[in-house]
């Protein structure tokens, strides 16, 4: 009668099942006998390293999902004073709206209210180099935009 086993074969193939034998050739399944030696396998145990946090945690990683790049100083300046321009005359930043200006530039170092309030080297710059007491937003020609850029500039030193 046959048997219903197979028959063993010596094949030249490596074995995918963990051999009691000493192989010259690597094995598939990882050794699970324990040795008194070291091993020097890659783990695939997850790291306990603190260097690798899980994703649930936040990450000092920037993420690679932004695509454009960080704004200049001047494009962030202009994009603060069009965020604090919000009454009327549209376009034109007055005295109380340059406050918020000024928290927004400071990051809410100066955070103030009134316009009186302020650094008194703020309300100096903003008296002098302001326009009939506006900075105006506009960037129609080369003259507005030089004129942006000596208002974000020494408002950014001042602060």
């Amino acid at each position: 009668m046959p048997s219903s086993m197979p028959s063993s074969e010596l094949s030249d193939s490596p074995s995918l099942m963990p051999s009691s034998m000493p192989s010259s050739q690597p094995s598939a399944m990882p050794s699970l006998v324990s040795s008194s030696m070291p091993s020097y396998q890659p783990s695939v145990m997850p790291s306990h390293d603190p260097s690798f946090t899980p994703s649930s945690q936040p990450s000092s990683i920037p993420s690679l999902a932004t695509t454009s790049p960080p704004l200049s100083d001047f494009e962030l300046c202009k994009n603060y004073l069009r965020q604090a321009d919000t009454s009327s005359p549209a376009g034109k930043v007055d005295a109380n709206e340059y406050t918020k200006f000024i928290s927004f530039l400071s990051d809410g170092r100066i955070n103030k209210t009134r316009f009186r309030d302020l650094p008194f080297n703020l309300i100096i710059l903003f008296t002098f180099d302001s326009q009939n007491n506006y900075i105006p937003l506009a960037e129609e020609t080369a003259a507005d935009t030089a004129y942006l850029t000596k208002i974000c500039s020494k408002t950014k030193s001042a602060i």
